[in-house]
């Protein structure tokens, strides 16, 4: 599960910085955060990790994370949405007071 949720992580923070150059380079501003050979690289890092957790699928004691890992990210994504609901309605009544 833990290599699941690092793979998770480290392409949510290179989809993050596609997103964060694209929004530079539509404004016309530079950036001081650059990858080395931008976007090659990036499109290989994700497919490297994806070729990882579909390695994950052939040993059977790491066959479990792929099962689980769904699941989890599904609660999490849950959880978020109720936690930022339940956020906006706090915000709205303290803006009431």
């Amino acid at each position: 599960m833990t290599v699941i949720a690092t793979i998770t992580a480290w392409i949510t923070i290179l989809l993050a910085h596609s997103k964060f150059r694209k929004e530079k380079v539509n404004k016309g501003e530079k950036t001081d955060f650059k990858m080395p050979f931008y976007p090659y690289f990036l499109y290989a890092t994700v497919i490297y990790l994806v070729l990882i957790v579909i390695s994950l699928a052939f040993l059977e004691s790491t066959r479990i994370a792929l099962y689980v890992a769904p699941v989890w990210i599904l609660l999490l994504i849950i959880m978020y949405k109720l936690l930022l609901k339940q956020k906006v309605n706090l915000s709205e009544v303290k803006a009431n007071n």
